[in-house]
């Protein structure tokens, strides 16, 4: 999570970001502890995934002499469309049982940030 103390962090980062510093900016990460108000978010983000699939050289699975036989054993079958939806919900509601779970000492509580940018990685 990039925290900002201006409006104009945020756009700033936007305007610099390019896949190359994402992977630099991973590479750099460290765990740390800091309890941080933000305010409830829900962000929700639908991908279709055909194009991509198919630039990454696989496309058997969308042709009609796909085979998808281990799926099922009725034929023709191919897949017609590929999609990923993503959906991140954020409340005090859920953030609080995970706090008391690990029972931490009392982290740093900042506040004064008005922009943020969160960014997830799979460890």
């Amino acid at each position: 999570m990039c925290l900002f103390t201006s409006w104009f962090g945020l756009e700033s980062l936007r305007k610099k970001l390019s896949g190359s510093k994402i992977q630099t900016l991973l590479s750099k990460l460290r765990s740390t502890f800091v309890t941080v108000s933000i305010p409830k978010m829900k962000i929700e983000t639908d991908f279709e995934l055909k194009k991509a699939l198919i630039a990454m050289n696989i496309t058997e699975m969308f042709l009609n002499s796909a085979d998808l036989s281990g799926i099922s054993k009725t034929y023709p079958l191919k897949v017609s469309k590929a999609a990923h939806r993503a959906l991140i919900e954020v409340s005090c509601r859920y953030l609080t049982p995970a706090y008391n779970l690990f029972r931490l000492k009392a982290a740093p509580h900042q506040n004064n940030f008005s922009s943020f940018f969160v960014m997830l990685k799979n460890f």
